[in-house]
């Protein structure tokens, strides 16, 4: 998709190319396609979200919700909506304006994220509360928590070589586990690229004391999958919705070691690789 009308633009997300047409190019637009840059393209879209900004006296269900009803498909947030006809017609999305472009922009963003999370499910892609990244020893790494864990101050270290998201890790299954660079962010809206990594490790972090060595421990099969589902990014709850997360959560429990990492935050970027490394590296080998 190509055009000069800045309302109108295409963005890459995992496998999928989405357009996007704003209705109007309101002061919220150019903060949508700031966030997007490096992450447009050009070329045929896989599906095309039309955008409507609308009054704030319009009333959303409050409860995150989507369902598909054949190939049609609708998502109900309390700041957002998206309803679509089929596979091959547009999706026609709903945004509140609040009267702060700040919020606009945030919102058209977490409808976007929202679709690309629950359509590139059936790619065997998933998104989790995580950080992707990969270090300066290009190990590719998800770590994943809830809100304060220490997700984004680990995707700000010192050791970072590449991150993909500090918020919102994707995997793409493609013979291998991927992580895929999205454009989608944490709120310090630290700066994503564009690219993917093999995933090497899932690191649960611990906070731990200064001047202490990293620690690295193992999570049983058990404990590894209900954390990875626990964070696991899903709206839609249709019980085979949970059957193909927990079928590839388990194929990823059983590819990729899962383990807990007891660190401070000002330890050295060394020993933090080095750890992750020796960790890595050990329980791939008793595998």
């Amino acid at each position: 998709m190509t055009s000069s009308d800045p309302r109108t633009f295409a963005v890459g997300i995992g496998s999928r190319v989405f357009g996007l047409q704003f209705l109007e190019a309101g002061p919220w637009l150019p903060l949508v396609r700031e966030r997007l840059k490096g992450f447009e393209r050009a070329g045929t879209v896989d599906w095309t979200l039309v955008v409507e900004v609308v009054r704030h006296n319009h009333h959303f269900d409050p409860r995150p919700r989507f369902q598909w009803d054949g190939d049609a498909f609708q998502l109900e947030f309390s700041t957002f909506r998206a309803k679509s006809q089929g596979t091959k017609g547009p999706i026609h999305g709903t945004v509140l304006d609040s009267g702060n472009p700040e919020d606009v922009a945030e919102w058209t963003l977490s409808l976007l994220r929202s679709l690309a999370t629950e359509l590139l499910r059936k790619d065997d892609t998933l998104v989790f509360h995580a950080a992707a990244l990969t270090m300066t020893s290009s190990l590719g790494v998800l770590v994943v928590g809830p809100r304060g864990a220490g997700k984004t101050t680990f995707a700000s270290g010192s050791w970072v070589q590449s991150r993909y998201s500090d918020d919102h890790g994707m995997v793409r299954w493609d013979d291998s586990p991927w992580l895929v660079g999205v454009p989608f962010t944490g709120r310090e809206h630290r700066p994503t690229q564009v690219g993917r990594s093999l995933l090497d490790v899932i690191a649960l972090p611990v906070h731990g004391e200064p001047g202490h060595a990293p620690i690295c421990t193992q999570l049983s099969r058990r404990d590894a999958t209900q954390m990875l589902l626990e964070h696991l990014i899903c709206i839609d709850d249709a019980p085979e919705t949970f059957t193909r997360n927990l079928t590839n959560v388990l194929k990823l429990v059983d590819t990729v070691p899962v383990i807990s990492l007891r660190y401070h935050p000002n330890t050295s970027s060394e020993d933090v690789s080095a750890s992750l490394i020796q960790a890595t590296g050990a329980l791939q080998k008793a595998s």
